[in-house]
C-alpha cells in the first residue's frame, strides 16, 4: 500500500523550527545570566570591593561571553543554511528579534560595567585592543 503523508517541503522541516527555537531561548538565558553579572560587578565595584577581589566574577563573565558568542554564531549558521519553511516562520523571525534586543541591551550593559571598572583601575585583557599581562600574586 502506497504511503499517503503528502510529501514534505524542501527547506527547513518542522523539527529544524523547533531547533531555533531553542537556540533562541538558549541565547536568551545566557544573555540573562551576563546581565545579572554585570549588574552584580558595576554593584560591586561602585560599593568599593577590591577589583582584585573581582577576579572570579570576571572570569564567569568571560566564559559567558564565550558561551553567547559560540550560541549566536550557531544561530546565524543555522539560519544562513536554508530557509525557513515551517508555518512557524513566524515565530522563528520574532525569536530572532527578541534575540538582537536582548543582546544590544547586553551591549550597553556591558559597556557600562566596563565604564565603571576602568574607572576604577581594573584593566581587562584583551578589551580596546591592548592585551594587558596578568597581574602576578
Amino acid at each position: 500500500m502506497p504511503s499517503t503523508k503528502p510529501p514534505r517541503p524542501s527547506g527547513t522541516a518542522p523539527d529544524e523550527a523547533d531547533a531555533l527555537l531553542s537556540l533562541c531561548r538558549e541565547i536568551s538565558a545566557c544573555q540573562e545570566m551576563l546581565s545579572r553579572c554585570a549588574a552584580e560587578a558595576r554593584a560591586r565595584l561602585q560599593a568599593g570591593v577590591d577589583a582584585d577581589k573581582m577576579n572570579p566574577a570576571f572570569q564567569q563573565h568571560a566564559e559567558g561571553a564565550d558561551r553567547l558568542w559560540t550560541l549566536v554564531e550557531t544561530l546565524g549558521k543555522r539560519l544562513r543554511e536554508k530557509p525557513i519553511v515551517s508555518a512557524r516562520r513566524e515565530e522563528v523571525r520574532q525569536a530572532v528579534e527578541e534575540v538582537k534586543v536582548r543582546l544590544a541591551r547586553l551591549a550597553d550593559q556591558t559597556g557600562d560595567t566596563y565604564a565603571v571598572a576602568s574607572r576604577k583601575g581594573v584593566r581587562i585583557p584583551g578589551v580596546g585592543g591592548r592585551p594587558y599581562a596578568r597581574k602576578r600574586t
